[in-house]
Formats: C-alpha cells, sequence, structure tokens
C-alpha cells in the first residue's frame, strides 16, 4: 500500500511539473517577444483557431505592442489553474496563468489561457486568449488577475478583473 501511494504520489508530482514547465515555457516567449517586439514570434505562441477566427488578430499584436513598455525585472506567478476531460482516448487539456510583470516603467498584469492538448480540435492547442491590464487600471491587486473570467480569444488589453461574488 506505501509503494502504491508513493508511486501515486511521484506521478502526481510529475503532472504538475510538466504543467508549470508548460505555463513558464509561455510566459517565457511571450515576455521575450514583447522585449524584442517580434510580431511573428508572439504570433506563433497562439493557436491556429485564435489567430485566424479573431477579427484584426493583426492589429492587436500591434496594439499590445504599443501599451507595453520597458525592460521586465521581475514576474510574480499567481499560479495556475487547470481544466482537464477525457473521454476514452480523447483529452481536453486547458492552463489558466496568472502572472504581474514589473517593468522598468510599469507593473502589468497578465491571464493566459492556454489549451496544451484539445485531441476534439487540434487547431485550438496554444494560447487562446491573452489578457494585459497595468496593474493601477485593475480592480484587486491583492489576487491573480484573470482578465474578468472571459477568456475570450485573442489579444484583450485594459480590461479589469470582474469582482467576485461573494
Amino acid at each position: 500500500l506505501l509503494l502504491a501511494c508513493l508511486n501515486g504520489c511521484s506521478l502526481m508530482l510529475t503532472f504538475f511539473e510538466t504543467d508549470d514547465k508548460i505555463a513558464q515555457a509561455q510566459i517565457d516567449g511571450v515576455l521575450a517577444a514583447l522585449q524584442e517586439e517580434d510580431s511573428d514570434a508572439l504570433k506563433a505562441l497562439f493557436s491556429d483557431y485564435t489567430r485566424s477566427g479573431v477579427e484584426d488578430f493583426d492589429r492587436t499584436v500591434e496594439d499590445l505592442f504599443a501599451y507595453y513598455q520597458g525592460k521586465v525585472v521581475s514576474v510574480h506567478d499567481w499560479g495556475m489553474q487547470t481544466s482537464k476531460e477525457r473521454e476514452g482516448d480523447m483529452t481536453k487539456k486547458d492552463l489558466y496563468l496568472s502572472y504581474d510583470v514589473t517593468t522598468e516603467d510599469q507593473i502589468y498584469r497578465l491571464a493566459i489561457h492556454y489549451c496544451a492538448t484539445n485531441d476534439y480540435a487540434p487547431e485550438q492547442e496554444g494560447i487562446c486568449s491573452l489578457y494585459i491590464i497595468k496593474m493601477e487600471e485593475d480592480t484587486d491587486s491583492q489576487r491573480a488577475y484573470r482578465g474578468g473570467h472571459v477568456y475570450a480569444p485573442g489579444i484583450h488589453i485594459g480590461i479589469p478583473d470582474a469582482p467576485l461574488h461573494e
């Protein structure tokens, strides 16, 4: 019984470690693209579905470069929420990430919805949505930013978080 628990715990740690690595790769990719103002690199992080399905996606990429200023000084990871669906051999797994990014000029809050796996619709794999807001414009800096909890496909700038219902 103890061996089964240890094996199960080890598998769980591997599962979360993998999610952490996936999440880190996404924020690293986004921040590198922002630093270099590399629109091709940023677009490549998004799912085919988002790139082709969002009206004026290219314009929102340029708007993001205009909004985001400064070089990264620090990143605070608020952690992630995960969602996993499985039906037979089909799996869908989403990660919901939240970060506060301090640059030389500003503090930004980012919320990223990343589809890690989608056997039902592979074109949806990649970043589905990225929300960004300046810290001073958000409604509650004491909790993770979730972009209003909408997670609509695309890049969304300056959307304050929706208040939690008590």
